[in-house]
């Protein structure tokens, strides 16, 4: 209690706030430098999760959490009990405060903006009692949120930096392109000495080769038709959007992660994203957005909508799109006649497929699924579904081999009552589809 109360005495309480802040951002900084400096060859290849790992995540962690926690409520010390509380209940609304902010500005951000504000806040809260601190505290808190400001400009990319500093040098002639996260997803591109460039979705590598994704769009497109409004959510392959704009439609980009578009674009051989041939009516459009929430609110109607789910049928983003409830969101956004195709990537357990076509023709009056190399593409609508051929050269110019491999691929449709999923064979039937 002594120790308390000469500690509030000679150091004001908006100095708390403030050194918090600061001793944040100062944190960040020194994790950036040791992952850069942890780069030794006999600590790249050992697998994520070992002690030296597991303390360099969830040590730093905690030691944040404290910064975070304790200068709020030992600022009110001494103040009206409203005061204490109100201060407590801050501290730890803090970290989950941060939540909202993981998507748009990922991890390192969120965290060196919540510690800046902490510092900006002390010394705002200061204001003119800053004069009477004295004259080292007086001049070391606008020299430390000086340098608070600095470290936010030049802090960069804290995950990024690290894991390329160490991954890059995994295996001998390959290297990591870019390694973005948005608190929901984690993306990087991984390029082997061969020149092969590898997507890793969550520290997964999907194939989805490029034929298999240029399918993934050609084939319900002509199912469909004619199509003129085509949505993509989610796509991770250039091929897929290209080949959408091969049709002469409009098409619609939704993805929530922010630097999709620059990982779209380096996994091009053009090194740039796909645009509309010259000529045509088609257009391409990015939006970034969560896909259900896109989904739900007011918009244009589509004869088209292709939704590709993250690989891992247990994570909680290629779960929550899988849904029924997810699958009939799909079904308020397309045009009469439309369409809706869901890319499935493998592995994925057998009791997760079957889960999802059942959910499909609850909601559709037909589905079937084409089984292509990475996981099957699962069609549905209320009305037939035929593979069609079209007479576009565009679209046979973008992939030249359609039309003749269009009568040999495995197509599977299923009855259009939804009851049937009940008859004793209709797990051998859906399974049937399953088997590339």
């Amino acid at each position: 209690e002594r120790w308390g109360e000469s500690l509030r005495k000679s150091v004001p309480r908006q100095f708390w706030p403030l050194a918090s802040g600061t001793a944040g951002l100062l944190g960040l900084a020194w994790l950036r430098l040791i992952g850069l400096n942890a780069g030794a060859d006999d600590r790249l290849l050992q697998p994520l999760g070992a002690g030296a790992d597991a303390w360099l995540t969830a040590g730093p962690s905690a030691l944040a959490c404290c910064l975070w926690l304790v200068p709020l409520p030992l600022a009110a010390y001494g103040a009206a009990p409203r005061t204490r509380w109100a201060a407590a209940l801050l501290a730890v609304a803090g970290p989950w405060a941060a939540r909202p902010l993981l998507p748009p500005l990922g991890a390192e951000n969120a965290a060196a903006l919540l510690h800046a504000a902490m510092a900006g806040a002390g010394l705002v809260w200061a204001g003119r009692a800053l004069a009477s601190w004295g004259p080292v505290l007086s001049k070391a808190a606008p020299a430390g949120l000086a340098a608070a400001a600095l470290l936010v400009a030049a802090h960069g990319a804290f995950l990024r930096d690290v894991w390329l500093a160490r991954l890059n040098a995994a295996f001998p002639g390959g290297r990591y392109l870019e390694l973005s996260e948005d608190g929901r997803e984690c993306l990087a591109l991984y390029r082997f000495g061969s020149g092969a460039t590898v997507l890793l979705r969550d520290g997964r590598a999907w194939h989805n080769d490029g034929l298999a994704a240029k399918r993934q769009a050609h084939l319900p497109l002509l199912m469909h038709g004619r199509p003129r409004r085509v949505l993509l959510l989610g796509p991770r392959r250039p091929e897929t959007i290209a080949s959408a704009l091969a049709h002469g439609a409009e098409v619609t980009v939704v993805d929530p992660h922010p630097a999709a578009p620059r990982l779209l674009a380096a996994l091009s051989p053009q090194g740039r994203l796909p645009a509309p041939r010259p000529g045509s009516s088609g257009r391409l459009t990015l939006v970034r957005g969560d896909p259900r929430r896109w989904l739900a609110a007011a918009g244009p109607a589509f004869d088209v909508i292709i939704l590709e789910l993250p690989p891992g049928a247990g994570t909680p983003e290629s779960v929550r799109l899988a849904t029924r409830e997810a699958l009939a969101s799909l079904k308020t956004r397309l045009a009469p006649g439309g369409l809706a195709a869901v890319r499935l990537p493998d592995p994925r357990p057998r009791a997760s497929l079957l889960r999802t076509l059942r959910a499909a023709r609850s909601v559709f009056r037909r589905a079937g699924t084409f089984a292509l190399p990475g996981g099957p593409l699962l069609a549905a609508g209320d009305r037939p579904l035929v593979p069609a051929f079209g007479t576009d050269p565009y679209v046979w110019g973008d992939d030249p081999d359609l039309e003749s491999d269009l009568p040999g691929l495995d197509w599977q449709e299923f009855a259009d009552d939804p009851q049937d999923a009940a008859a004793p064979d209709a797990d051998d039937r859906l399974g049937a589809a399953l088997s590339p």
